[in-house]
């Protein structure tokens, strides 16, 4: 798991900054929260970027299904 920074930065984003942006527009995948820690999956990160870096929302329904598969 991922803070912002070390999401940021694995993805090539610009700064925290910025990547706080593209999460408030919906532009990454969601985060979770943990224990009021807010994080990001690194093989859900590494993934999307994969697949070209989508909107969430075309990307929310991909990570399910690839969850789904895995889980067979």
């Amino acid at each position: 798991m991922l803070g912002r920074d070390e999401a940021a930065e694995f993805c090539g984003v610009g700064g925290v900054s910025t990547w706080d942006r593209h999460t408030a527009a919906g532009l990454n995948p969601a985060p979770v929260r943990l224990g009021g820690a807010v994080l990001w999956s690194r093989a859900e990160l590494a993934e999307w970027c994969r697949r070209g870096c989508p909107p969430r929302t075309e990307w929310a329904p991909i990570w399910r299904e690839l969850l789904a598969r895995r889980a067979k």
